[in-house]
């Protein structure tokens, strides 16, 4: 139901036939069929008509929202919501500059919340711009926010009822600029509070929107900009997929992103999926990140848990966190990176294969004086395991590209990684089971998780402190081929 004040709706009695008066516990209801019933429908209502509202029956019809250079239509303004009282209102540019200048913002709509057009507010104190949708959050291609001026907290809220059905979109060339302000990405019908800020308690999920080329929606959040430059802002996203009867159910897909924030945090879950027939139900990752550069000066912490769970035959390759060989993750000054990933998959279909908690296909993964920590839970079935990495660097150095001093743990019982990986540092390289009890072979011995001689030849660089492997609760056995090292 929606309520909308008689005095802005003259017009709407001479349109419509049906009509419906409240004010308080008490309503006047009746059919209009000529001009002389609707006049005096409305005399009748004599000095009360300021005071009443007219009740118009949406029930079940998502109204939709969108942020243009057209001018605003059809959306209440109150107590600093924009609400639309249509599906495919409009709110303009320069009157949301106009109401954010002085006070906080938030864009409430039951359907989805669409951004058209470069929003670049010149602020002259810091403010937040709440999106709040019922259902999906898109960004159209080539739409920006640009904050300038002061600083802009920016919150993309999908999926607001709860109904599991609202993902987030950045189409292809979007941006986001805060001028140092905050960015999260979430959904949920409940209500949270991050860095200050009022945020949903879940994550996007069910994204319905197609990117621009694009033939199925992917993610909870799908993000195939350009930019997501936070400055000294922090970034939070959480998404998950619904994804069904196409491959690739991704929590959160990143994909040509530049991000630079100072503390990011990412958690994805990917789709169960379904057993379909064909290629169409593999590659449920949590988190993906491909042709992605992602740079913390406070710290980047990525989650990502596969899905699967429901997917057939060619339903395998379902990772926590899937990293392509043109992505970067960078840790400046004292940030730390942690990759953390749980593969998934079927555990009733043996062929449902290759469910890696991490798969690092290439790339790069420094910090200047953080630390760098893996922690990988393989998915069911074989060829899955914890840390699976293909190629690229894992090293420690400063701006000057000299080697420095932080750690690298890896924590995982399967550490699989090719022979042109290179880690690198002058601090303490760590490496243990996630599982006290499993046993260490190192240089060829038996055990569970197997360190080969090449690992200490090639693939760890010269420079490293120490060597740690195994630690203080390791229960296992550890056994080394010391013929192999002589």
């Amino acid at each position: 139901m929606k309520t909308r004040t008689v005095a802005s709706l003259l017009s709407f009695f001479w349109m419509s036939s049906l009509f419906s008066f409240s004010s308080g516990d008490a309503m006047i209801t009746g059919a209009m069929t000529s001009e002389n019933e609707r006049y005096s429908a409305v005399t009748e209502v004599g000095v009360l008509f300021e005071e009443l509202e007219l009740t118009v029956n949406t029930v079940g019809v998502p109204k939709s929202l969108s942020l243009s250079s057209r001018p605003t239509n059809e959306v209440e303004i109150e107590s600093g919501n924009i609400v639309p009282l249509i599906d495919g209102a409009n709110i303009n540019i320069d009157d949301l500059e106009d109401l954010l200048i002085s006070g906080d913002i938030t864009l409430l709509a039951s359907g989805d919340i669409i951004v058209e057009d470069d929003f670049s507010p010149q602020l002259t104190s810091t403010r937040t711009l709440t999106f709040k949708s019922g259902r999906d959050l898109v960004f159209q291609n080539d739409a920006d926010i640009n904050s300038s001026i002061s600083s802009l907290h920016v919150v993309l809220w999908a999926d607001s009822d709860g109904d599991k059905a609202g993902g987030v979109l950045l189409d292809s060339n979007s941006s986001i600029s805060t001028n140092n302000g905050h960015l999260w990405i979430g959904g949920g019908s409940g209500e949270a509070t991050w860095n200050g800020l009022d945020v949903g308690d879940s994550f996007a999920v069910g994204l319905t929107a197609l990117a621009s080329g694009s033939f199925q929606p992917y993610s909870g959040i799908h993000l195939l900009g350009e930019i997501l430059n936070l400055g000294t802002g922090d970034v939070y996203l959480n998404g998950k997929s619904t994804e069904t009867n196409n491959a690739n159910g991704i929590g959160i897909r990143l994909n040509g992103m530049d991000i630079t924030a100072h503390q990011i945090y990412m958690a994805g879950v990917g789709s169960e999926n379904e057993n379909t027939s064909g290629n169409t139900n593999r590659g449920n990752w949590g988190v993906g990140l491909e042709n992605t550069s992602i740079t913390a000066t406070g710290g980047l912490i990525v989650e990502g848990v596969a899905g699967g769970q429901k997917s057939g035959e060619n339903g395998g390759y379902n990772y926590g966190i899937f990293m392509d060989n043109n992505s970067s993750l960078r840790g400046l000054d004292q940030a730390s990176i942690t990759l953390k990933g749980t593969g998934g998959g079927n555990p009733e279909i043996p062929n449902n294969i290759d469910n890696d908690g991490l798969r690092i296909n290439g790339g790069s993964i420094r910090v200047n004086e953080g630390d760098i920590t893996f922690q990988g839970t393989s998915g069911v079935n074989v060829a899955s395991a914890d840390f699976d990495q293909n190629g690229g660097v894992v090293e420690s150095r400063d701006l000057s590209q000299n080697l420095s001093n932080g750690d690298i743990t890896a924590i995982a019982n399967q550490f699989d990684i090719s022979s042109t990986v290179r880690y690198a540092s002058l601090g303490t390289l760590k490496i243990h089971s996630r599982v006290s009890t499993s046993s260490i072979g190192v240089g060829g011995a038996s055990g569970l998780l197997q360190l080969p001689k090449q690992y200490f030849t090639t693939n760890f660089e010269d420079g490293f402190s120490e060597i740690i492997i195994g630690c203080q609760t390791q229960a296992g056995v550890i056994t080394v081929a010391e013929s192999n090292f002589s």
